[in-house]
């Protein structure tokens, strides 16, 4: 019986415009009466009815709704899904990102990030993502792939506040003096040439 509501064959299809809607409007009831009969299996629920022939936008809608009622393995694996899909897709990677953070896999936001990275619509966005990859990085031990990342993005954009800071303070912990003092003339001196005399005096000094 359930699987006629699912496939739309118990509705009455007179009153709609075609069997999609009359699958959606079916599976909507079922919902309802699982919410009240068996809640546990809402999940599954939307899963199947994501799988039926409804266009891509009702499909993600019901995979959104299976999330709000899965465990937290389910819930990743719904967004990891959609984020698969469309990484350009802001909910999807925010839900996400939170829920990666909150149980701690790092590895998988690491991943996460150098996908935004390659799908990245801006040079700018680039370079923002690419510099929070580097943080993360940074903060798991990795400082020579964090500077790496670093690097490009002063390639890429050399006035990049937040990459350069970031790129002198793992410099100055690795004890790379150096190419430290490189760093700092090269910033001061960009610092110099559009009239920003005190930061470019602070960065010759370090």
């Amino acid at each position: 019986a359930e699987a006629r509501w699912l496939s739309g064959e118990s509705a009455p299809t007179a009153r709609f415009a075609s069997s999609s809607d009359a699958a959606a409007w079916s599976l909507e009831v079922l919902a309802r009466l699982t919410l009240e009969e068996q809640p546990g299996r809402l999940v599954d629920l939307f899963l199947r009815g994501a799988g039926l022939p409804f266009d891509a936008g009702e499909r993600r809608r019901l995979r959104l709704r299976a999330a709000e009622f899965a465990d937290k393995d389910q819930t990743i694996a719904i967004y990891e899904q959609l984020f698969t899909e469309d990484p350009t897709d802001p909910f999807a990677t925010e839900r996400l990102e939170a829920l990666y953070r909150a149980e701690g896999k790092r590895a998988e936001l690491l991943v996460l990030r150098e996908r935004q990275i390659a799908v990245a619509d801006s040079p700018a966005r680039r370079v923002e993502l690419r510099h929070e990859l580097a943080c993360l990085l940074a903060d798991a031990g990795e400082a020579s792939q964090a500077l790496t990342a670093l690097r490009e993005n002063l390639d890429q954009a050399p006035g990049h506040a937040p990459s350069a800071e970031k790129f002198a303070e793992l410099l100055e912990a690795g004890a790379l003096y150096p190419e430290l003092a490189a760093h700092c003339e090269d910033q001061a001196a960009r610092a110099a040439a559009d009239g920003q005399d005190i930061a470019a005096a602070a960065l010759f000094g370090r």
